[in-house]
């Protein structure tokens, strides 16, 4: 029997065992003086939830217990020699690899700067002569394709001497999103590589991590996807330092547990990934669901849904646990965290429709149905103390049950703390088994204090995202179809005004279940204490957590250290050294006009005609003169364009050369004429 056929089995073995005495516990509880349909749903929400933090437990456990020894030989060890070695292989894996920066309204320092770093990590590997990489632009805002055009031929000057290609492509139309982003790169160009790398906006990757990855996928004709678990870093807000420091401390041990059962038959989580191309093109097509979004349509939470496909298809989905050198950056503050959970939300409950299709793995099928549950807990959750109320409002007006005798409390106290325990170890295990990695230089005390700290708000902030979640499943059954703009990737902090739209109503929902819990049994009150807590104190926890001097304040007190913080990557270090040259040129760009910049630079002029030409979206516009916009850019200044009209100019070449060439000539200030 293959190992991870036992380890599934297991799982499921001690999931079970472990929920039915967990059941039989609080069933003695409920039941005990007599049984209604409202104690029997309740019962029935209690196994569904319990069984999701059992599992969740005996991974992590897992895990733990088959995470390699230093001082024994690792799984991987024919994996971890030099990353020279790849090199060696060249000749007999020639395929070439397109590492893909898909973007959308994104901060052009940022993005370019990270550019220039993966150049200078790709050469050091001795990758620069297999790799080339691909920025794939949807921004609609014309300022800002200006602005990447700009970026991009600087980092192109700055790294004319490097083997690997940059290239900079802007779609006219961005239909389904990353999606189709990434989908049109292949088919247009995918066929001259082998492999591709995604990436995000904020994505890096030691050049030893991608060649590691490289090595992995020529080794292996029938891998499909290997990926890499990303760390969080970067951020200086408390609330992102706590996501930092999960990720860094009890990522390893989760991450081990959960490549223990999928082995082959992993998932995909839409970047720090490396792709087999042909394959991809082949079998991982989006279907379009029946029916009108939120729930039909195109799919938005594409990644699951390729992962399962491409398994169908016969090819292995990896995750390599065991590599560090990935990383992304994560959001800064509570408000922001859940816009993102929101889009994902409606994305993952799509999969609903997917979970049955006919062909797809067992195990993929369990990766969708756990993607759509990671949010429908919630609302399960708020259902189960929603039925505990009415459970005691029905004991006590009709059974005239008093709540002492309704609350045994030696009975609840022991289901609640094994379930707490079962939240809580995990992270205590992480933080053991971080304590024991002395190559990264972790200080005991301050990880545990950190991990202590880490634990106290997670429990505070439960509820909040309780309420959040419950409210987006909610708003995605009810067909209220969410917006999947850009991603806020600065630190601004909360606003109190933006802190009191977003968490009024679970304040006032706070206060109710305070009030209501305590004026039917004082018991019943505190238990729902934590619950009730965090939801009425949610707009200063929302304010206090997103604080980037908090976060800074922990930095000096030696709490939330991530490995990142102690000794940077290099692949860092290059980011942090260049985006401050991106950033200057950004910010010299942005005080004039973009597009009175373009139109009065030739060079500029040149590199953005040339990927117009290059670029069959735009061909139809080449000889078209935009006379209404002309005369505006041109007699009233570019100011006076709408966004529409700006996009319309910059697609066209016969009308970019035409003001360009009327500029040199005459002024661009004055009053707009009546044109139409």
């Amino acid at each position: 029997m293959k190992r991870e056929t036992v380890a599934r089995w297991s799982l499921m073995i001690v999931t079970a065992t472990s929920t039915l005495i967990a059941t039989g516990c609080f069933g003695y509880v409920l039941l005990r003086n007599h049984v209604s349909p409202i104690d029997l749903v309740q019962l029935l929400l209690f196994v569904c939830l319990f069984a999701l933090v059992s599992f969740s437990f005996w991974s992590v456990l897992a895990g733990l217990l088959t995470y390699p020894r230093p001082t024994t030989p690792v799984r991987v060890a024919r994996d971890r020699e030099p990353a020279a070695d790849v090199t060696q292989a060249k000749a007999d894996t020639p395929g070439r690899v397109a590492l893909l920066i898909p973007i959308y309204q994104e901060d052009p320092a940022r993005v370019f700067a990270g550019v220039e770093a993966t150049l200078h990590e790709l050469c050091d590997a001795g990758l620069g002569e297999r790799f080339d990489v691909f920025v794939l632009s949807d921004t609609r805002d014309a300022d800002l394709w200006i602005t990447e055009e700009r970026c991009w031929q600087e980092v192109v000057e700055r790294n004319a001497n490097r083997g690997p290609g940059v290239y900079y492509r802007r779609r006219k139309r961005n239909t389904s999103r990353k999606s189709g982003n990434v989908q049109e790169f292949i088919t247009r160009y995918g066929g001259a590589y082998e492999l591709m790398v995604i990436y995000d906006a904020d994505s890096l990757m030691s050049g030893q991590t991608l060649a590691h990855l490289v090595r992995r996928m020529d080794a292996e004709p029938d891998l499909g996807i290997l990926q890499v678990p990303p760390r969080p870093v970067n951020r200086n807000s408390l609330f992102a330092r706590l996501q930092q420091y999960a990720a860094a401390v009890y990522g390893p041990v989760f991450a081990n547990g959960l490549r223990l059962w999928t082995e082959n038959d992993g998932n995909y989580w839409g970047h720090n990934a490396i792709i087999r191309i042909r394959a991809f093109a082949a079998h991982c097509g989006l279907p379009i669901l029946p029916g009108k979004p939120p729930l039909g349509g195109e799919i938005l939470s594409h990644d699951f849904v390729e992962a399962a496909l491409m398994r169908k298809a016969g090819y292995k989905v990896r995750l390599a646990e065991d590599l560090n050198g990935s990383y992304e950056e994560c959001p800064t503050t509570l408000i922001d965290f859940a816009k993102r959970d929101q889009r994902w939300c409606q994305g993952n409950l799509q999969h609903a429709a997917l979970v049955a299709r006919q062909g797809l793995h067992p195990i993929s099928r369990a990766h969708l149905v756990m993607g759509i549950l990671s949010f429908v807990s919630s609302p399960l959750w708020a259902l189960f103390i929603l039925f505990g109320i009415t459970g005691v409002l029905f004991d006590l007006f009709v059974y005239e049950i008093t709540p002492e005798l309704y609350l045994h409390w030696g009975w609840t106290a022991g289901v609640f703390g094994v379930t707490m325990l079962m939240l809580v170890l995990p992270k205590v295990i992480g933080t053991v088994h971080a304590s024991g990695r002395t190559i990264e230089r972790f200080n005991e005390i301050s990880l545990y204090a950190s991990t202590a700290l880490e634990v106290c708000v997670s429990v505070i902030v439960a509820p909040i995202f309780m309420a959040f979640h419950t409210r987006f499943v909610l708003a995605t059954l009810a067909g209220w179809s969410v917006e999947w703009g850009a991603q806020q990737r600065t630190e601004s902090g909360t606003a109190f005004r933006d802190a009191v739209h977003a968490h009024g109503w679970q304040t006032i929902a706070g206060v109710l279940l305070a009030i209501s819990s305590y004026a039917l049994a004082p018991g019943l009150f505190w238990w729902l204490t934590p619950v009730s807590f965090g939801l009425i104190f949610s707009i200063p926890l929302s304010i206090l957590i997103s604080s980037q001097r908090l976060g800074r304040f922990a930095y000096r007190l030696g709490l939330l250290m991530i490995p990142e913080e102690i000794e940077q990557p290099r692949v860092i270090q290059r980011l942090h050294q260049a985006e401050p040259h991106y950033r200057q040129l950004v910010e010299q760009f942005s005080d004039t006009d973009p597009l009175t910049h373009l139109l009065h630079d030739p060079e500029l002029l040149s590199v953005h005609l040339r990927i117009l030409a290059v670029n069959p979206d735009y061909h139809g516009e080449r000889d078209t003169e935009h006379k209404r916009e002309c005369g505006l850019a041109f007699h009233g200044g570019s100011a006076y364009l709408k966004p529409s009209d700006r996009e319309r100019l910059m697609q066209s070449p016969a009308s970019l050369l035409y003001l360009h060439e009327q500029f040199k000539t005459g002024p661009s200030a004055g009053t707009p004429p009546h044109v139409g």
